[in-house]
């Protein structure tokens, strides 16, 4: 799955914060695949300011590789959200790269 930075960035407000051991070792596993190193940081001056994440434009899109069982939990983790109404316009990508609905839209 390509994920562009705004989408590595926002990823986490998609786990939930609470479940099971297995979930949450699933998230986890999620988590180190998806975050910025702190080299990535650097290069492209990642910031936050006034309560909002900023960067430059030489950021590159990642191809992450999701085990079925990471992707089948991030899938039902999209579905609880969108059936409690809790997607915004900042997710609404990443969520729909997560089904697999997102046709050629960039985040």
């Amino acid at each position: 799955m390509k994920l562009t930075t705004k989408d590595r960035v926002i990823f986490n407000s998609l786990y939930p914060k609470e479940n099971n051991i297995i979930s949450q070792t699933l998230i986890r596993d999620i988590d180190n695949k998806v975050r910025l190193t702190q080299d990535e940081f650097k290069k492209i001056d990642f910031k936050i300011e006034g309560g909002k994440a900023t960067w430059n434009d030489k950021s590159k899109d990642k191809d992450v590789e999701f085990t079925e069982l990471e992707l089948n939990l991030l899938k039902s983790q999209v579905d609880k959200l969108d059936k409690e109404k809790k997607i915004t316009q900042a997710m609404l990508d990443v969520c729909l790269n997560i089904r697999g609905e997102n046709n050629g839209s960039n985040s």
